[in-house]
């Protein structure tokens, strides 16, 4: 073992660019804290990194590949070191390793990093540095994990991009949600989708009336009538019985003037039409009269 560690160290400092090559062959025969010291005054990452991996040191591992991750990093090597860490704040440097250097490969490592992490901790850190649009596909990834952070972070995403058929999955199949929160602030959203979704909420949380009230002044009045069902409460169906009774009477109402007042156009139009016709007849005969007595 000794011949091995010194000519490992005499590389070092003669031949570093045949260091690696002699390490790959005799890592199992050196004693490699004392090759791993050489390495490290030769400034000799990827050789300091391959040490620390084959001596089962992967936190140091990790730690030397952000360090030096000009000379030492390697994105695939990386998240095979990462995953054996034993102290999990690694985790978390590496997110913000990635943050700042690699933002592109942040999913691919939270893919990897998913069976040991904290994800509410994760929503809060990319929430502070206002990226959570990053990780949206990690956070689709763990919403089966039913947790309020991550609902509530993929729910203001979706709101934001207007995507309310995902939003409408999402508030149906995860519940853990600041459920009347989200309802206030979609009631008043632009679009009746959203605004359907909130009443969909409400009616989620047994506020009928609330539910009942948006689906009347956006006209879907088959989710009224189904809400109303829903609640078993008599004086509910019978409010919106009496509502929908009102409509269609103001519905025959409003018909019936319409009827009427074209009813009238049409009589005034006949009836100016047969007073034309009348005095044009007039003219005929009057002229035809004429012409006779001149004759």
């Amino acid at each position: 073992m000794g011949m091995f560690t010194e000519l490992g160290i005499a590389l070092s400092k003669y031949h570093p660019e045949r260091v690696m090559e002699h390490l790959r062959i005799f890592w199992s025969r050196l004693n490699i804290p004392k090759v791993l010291k050489a390495c490290e005054d030769a400034h000799l990452w990827p050789e300091l990194v391959f040490l620390y991996t084959h001596y089962d040191e992967f936190d140091n591992a990790a730690l030397a590949m952000m360090e030096r991750a000009a000379d030492a990093w390697e994105h695939h090597t990386f998240k095979e070191t990462i995953i054996k860490v034993a102290n999990l704040e690694i985790y978390y440097k590496a997110l913000n390793f990635y943050l700042q250097e690699q933002p592109s490969l942040i999913t691919d490592l939270l893919q990897a990093l998913t069976p040991r992490i904290d994800t509410n901790r994760v929503v809060r850190m990319f929430e502070k540095s206002d990226n959570i649009p990053l990780i949206k596909p990690f956070l689709l990834n763990v919403q089966t994990q039913n947790k309020r952070a991550v609902n509530d972070a993929i729910n203001d995403l979706l709101i934001e991009e207007e995507d309310y058929k995902t939003l409408r999955d999402s508030v149906e199949n995860y519940d853990n949600y600041e459920a009347v929160a989200l309802a206030q602030r979609l009631e008043k959203h632009d679009l009746v989708f959203f605004r359907q979704i909130a009443a969909s909420i409400y009616r989620k949380n047994k506020r009928w009336d609330k539910s009942i009230a948006l689906s009347k002044q956006d006209k879907l009045y088959k989710d009224a009538i189904e809400t109303s069902a829903i609640s078993g409460k008599p004086e509910v169906v019978e409010e919106l019985l009496n509502y929908v009774s009102s409509r269609l009477h103001l519905q025959r109402l409003h018909y019936t003037n319409i009827i009427f007042s074209s009813s009238i156009s049409a009589a005034r139009s006949a009836s100016s039409a047969c007073s034309t016709h009348a005095t044009t007849s007039f003219l005929c005969i009057r002229s035809w009269s004429s012409h006779g007595a001149t004759a």
